[in-house]
């Protein structure tokens, strides 16, 4: 990913470069326990033409919201907080994709609103509803 990033990193304009108008993007398929989507580890390069505010760190965990759940029998506290459909939904944003275009059904955000393990506490209602809106701080 670095070695891609430093060949995008070269001027295309005024000062802008190929990497500036870019996003790459590295995530793992897990979170605090395998295969569990919540606090995913989430590495972006490139600011999507202006889109994201770059160089920064989020942390977008919601550390008010302790679930407990178990893989294989091992209990972890976990701290679910903004969706995935959220994330790529903000994605699809930066490249000025319309919300018609990836909302299904009236469902706001992009994909399946699963909410699986660790349950449906774990993601409440209100954080489906707003996964078309900009990330808070990173826009």
């Amino acid at each position: 990913m670095l070695d891609l990033a430093m060949k995008l990193d070269f001027e295309e304009s005024d000062g802008v470069t190929f990497l500036d108008n870019s996003l790459l993007m590295w995530a793992q398929e897990s979170g605090t326990m395998t295969h569990h989507a919540d606090s995913l580890p989430l590495v972006t390069l490139g600011s999507a033409a202006g889109y994201f505010k770059a160089g920064r760190y989020y942390d977008y965990r919601n550390l008010d919201n302790s679930v407990f759940a178990t893989k294989s029998g091992v209990w972890g506290e976990r701290h679910p907080g903004v969706l995935w459909q959220q994330w790529l939904a903000n994605v699809l944003m930066s490249m000025n994709v319309p919300r018609e275009q990836f909302e299904r059904g009236g469902l706001a955000g992009y994909g399946l609103h699963y909410r699986g393990d660790p349950g449906p506490d774990a993601w409440p209602d209100r954080l489906f509803e707003i996964a078309s809106n900009p990330l808070p701080g990173m826009v």
